[in-house]
């Protein structure tokens, strides 16, 4: 009898640790699937693959081996290209409905794709595999920055747009200290019962985007891109994006007191903007007043897939 426990706890122990690990892998992030890569919406991250093979025509080994990586990495590169086209800024508008009518815009994207990190291996079957990683926040968001559309632009967001061109670390770099001389010179002033804010949008059909909105009953805008303050979306994007409520209450982002809300729908095409109902919405402009965390794009979405 102990021979057999014994048996059967060696058999079955690979299997339960293999699922467990594999299970915890699956379910942390948030992740859009590609054939070519994928985009990580919890740690902001677009990663492509590309493949480059060795000519059997050239007779120095290294040098074909150099070639075919050379060659997986442009591949990689096109495919990222392919997969940050596909990214939704909102409901309305994706980066590629941007790139079909603005030129300037490819031409910005295809720049930014030569920062992304680059990882090569050539593999037995003569094979170079390349890899690639770019941010999702940084310099690509602000190459679509102007395109998404919104109706109350404010002029101060304007006035900061002007100066994001070239500029952006500089200006990210002045409004931070800014902020913090703000901060310590406030004293006194009531403080916000809530450190962040988490939406719970899970079971709607809910996609994520760049620049996602939040609606309350009446179609009226509670959160946008123009809310937040410039450094804060290209530093770390206006929400974080999340499949666990544990998880994203541990969040630096919004712990340690996170107001957390469940939505009640869904709107737009592209099904990427929340809709709150209107108490909730209500309670949450009550402690922006107080918290200013919305400023600060102090917000998780949760979603299921």
């Amino acid at each position: 009898m102990k021979r057999l426990q014994k048996f059967l706890i060696i058999f079955f122990i690979p299997f339960i640790i293999f699922f467990s690990s594999n299970n915890t892998c699956y379910s942390k992030d948030l992740i859009q699937n590609f054939k070519t890569g994928k985009i990580n919406w919890t740690t902001g991250v677009v990663i492509a693959w590309g493949n480059g093979y060795a000519s059997k025509e050239i007779t120095d080994v290294r040098l074909a081996r150099e070639l075919a990586k050379k060659e997986a990495i442009l591949d990689a590169r096109r495919n990222l290209i392919k997969i940050i086209k596909s990214v939704r800024l909102d409901s309305k508008v994706s980066i590629e409905d941007i790139v079909k009518n603005w030129d300037i815009t490819e031409d910005n994207i295809k720049r930014t794709t030569y920062d992304s990190k680059v990882k090569t291996d050539f593999l037995p079957d003569n094979r170079a595999k390349a890899t690639v990683e770019l941010k999702i926040y940084g310099k690509l968001a602000d190459s679509v920055y102007f395109f998404s559309p919104e109706k109350e632009e404010k002029k101060s967001d304007k006035t900061m747009l002007s100066f994001s061109r070239g500029k952006s670390e500089e200006t990210f770099e002045r409004k931070k200290e800014k902020e913090f001389l703000t901060k310590e010179s406030k004293t006194g002033k009531e403080e916000s019962l809530y450190s962040g804010i988490i939406i719970d949008a899970r079971n709607l059909e809910a996609e994520p985007a760049l620049f996602p909105k939040i609606f309350n009953e009446r179609e009226e805008l509670i959160y946008s891109y123009t809310k937040v303050e410039y450094p804060y979306v290209m530093e770390q994007g206006m929400v974080k994006y999340e499949r666990d409520l544990k998880n994203a209450q541990k969040d630096v982002r919004v712990k340690p007191r996170p107001l957390v809300i469940r939505a009640i729908g869904v709107r737009g095409e592209g099904k990427t903007d929340i809709v709150i109902n209107d108490g909730d919405a209500k309670k949450l402009m009550n402690e922006e007043k107080t918290g200013g965390f919305l400023k600060q794009g102090k917000v998780v979405i949760l979603l299921d897939k």
